[in-house]
């Protein structure tokens, strides 16, 4: 019988590349103990934001304007004298739009209004309900909503970094006793925080008589690692 040189040789090199490629598969294949370590450090907060501004109405839009501005001025002002560092309050918003009445057709424009909102940082929070009302004194006359934070997160995200790696390491352990091995080196970590989980903003619609109670929550630092272990 004769054979086609050309199919033979190809039959050859096939065969060949199976031989070298099936080692290589193997070694890339990595058993061991694949844990995941979650942590959680509840923290005080240490500032709060308190979001709050000035919204005026007029018939034409300069006098919104002119308005607005006087009284944001006067609540700034107020605040400063409070305590507040200028560097602290930054305007977050500002609009001047038309007041339309939809009720006509076609609907016409029956004024103006400006809307001027400003951020404060507060970093004494024992002051916030106090701070609050003096804005709102001052002719602030919404308050959109107060949130708490920490200033600087750092420590308290490797705090929770550390308890999850030593969460994960507990567990391949566990995993590893229970199974009759013993536990090897890390052979790959990888972590999808921390992630800091402020609490939830709230509004205040009114100022009372007496000073406006705040309350602020704690703070949630979370983090999550995956490690794999080799087997010995």
């Amino acid at each position: 019988m004769i054979y086609d040189v050309r199919i033979v040789i190809a039959l050859v090199g096939f065969a060949a590349l199976l031989m070298t490629a099936a080692p290589s598969h193997a070694q890339n294949q990595t058993s061991g103990i694949t844990v995941t370590g979650n942590a959680e450090t509840m923290v005080q907060p240490d500032i709060a934001f308190v979001t709050l501004g000035v919204t005026t109405e007029a018939s034409e839009a300069e006098k919104a304007v002119q308005e607005n501005a006087r009284i944001a001025n006067a609540v700034v002002d107020a605040i400063v004298k409070a305590g507040i560092a200028k560097r602290d309050i930054e305007t977050s918003q500002y609009s001047v739009a038309p007041i339309m009445d939809y009720q006509k057709v076609p609907p016409v424009t029956t004024g103006y209004r400006a809307t001027n909102t400003v951020r404060v940082k507060v970093r004494n929070l024992t002051k916030v309900g106090s701070l609050i009302d003096t804005a709102i004194g001052a002719g602030a006359n919404n308050v959109q909503g107060v949130g708490f934070d920490i200033e600087d997160p750092s420590s308290f995200r490797k705090e929770a970094l550390v308890q999850a790696l030593k969460k994960a390491e507990a567990d391949a352990k566990l995993i590893a006793d229970t199974l009759g091995v013993k536990l090897g080196k890390v052979v790959s970590v990888s972590e999808t925080g921390p992630v800091v989980i402020k609490p939830t903003e709230y509004g205040i619609a009114r100022a009372e008589a007496i000073t406006t109670p705040i309350i602020p929550g704690q703070v949630r630092v979370t983090a999550s690692v995956t490690v794999v272990y080799s087997i010995l």
